[in-house]
């Protein structure tokens, strides 16, 4: 049996109703369940050079890494570290940072705050079996155990290991159910990048609107390639923003 799409109840997407993907207002909250990111479940578009699937697919792994070249992709600046001075991240070209929130390590946004697409990164402790950092080395075994952690839930695209850069990290897609503070819900599809560093999981999503995926993924990949690690060890469960 599938599990059901999660209810994501998020205020400040109202806007999407009444005015589509343009325009601003002051930001809202995005509620968050369980320590995981705010919005949503797996969704559409292959890296780089492929085209979405259509229909879902359940969980597995695709054979082989796929590469993304980091000349490829449109870094920004970068932002002062974050995760107690653990990672660096770059904004997309073109995109703008959201105020600080506690439950994210940083969010951006490209041209309507209060909507999509956006993306949110957020970064817990965390291991799978005995990889404790995902590198060229273990992407494909890291992506063969994210996709049974995932057991039975729906996917559009399937797990996959891929090389974003000098950044390993497994990926995949699904889609989202975005509950307004009228009660109303909007379809939403999210992918989901995932990259273990240290014992710290950091997963970087891209929420859009459905069918939209491929015009904003490489922004994401942009975001994944730009995380530099360094800085001093911390005990794990620290804080998720620096101070």
């Amino acid at each position: 049996m599938n599990r059901p799409r999660k209810l994501i109840a998020v205020a400040s997407l109202a806007a999407l109703m009444t005015t589509g993907c343009t325009g601003s207002s002051t930001p809202g909250t995005p509620a968050t369940s369980g320590g995981s990111p705010s919005v949503a479940t797996p969704t559409a578009g292959r890296p780089a050079d492929t085209t979405a699937k259509s229909g879902p697919a359940q969980p597995g792994t695709a054979k082989g890494v796929i590469r993304v070249p980091q000349d490829k992709l449109a870094i920004g600046d970068y932002m002062p570290p974050l995760d107690d001075d653990r990672v660096e991240i770059a904004k997309p070209q073109g995109w703008q940072a959201l105020p600080r929130d506690s439950a994210y390590l940083t969010r951006f946004f490209q041209t309507n705050r209060n909507g999509l697409p956006r993306i949110e990164i957020t970064v817990e402790p965390r291991t799978y079996g005995e990889i404790e950092s995902v590198t060229a080395d273990n992407v494909e075994q890291f992506a063969k155990l994210v996709a049974k952690d995932l057991g039975d839930l729906e996917l559009i695209e399937n797990v996959l290991p891929l090389q974003i850069g000098e950044t390993a990290c497994a990926r995949y897609v699904g889609r989202v159910d975005l509950k307004l503070a009228a009660g109303q819900t909007i379809n939403a599809e999210r992918q989901r990048l995932l990259v273990l560093q240290g014992g710290r999981l950091y997963t970087i999503d891209l929420l859009v609107l459905p069918n939209t995926l491929r015009q904003s993924r490489d922004a994401a990949y942009a975001v994944c390639a730009s995380l530099r690690f360094g800085g001093p060890p911390h005990p794990a469960g620290d804080g998720l923003l620096s101070e």
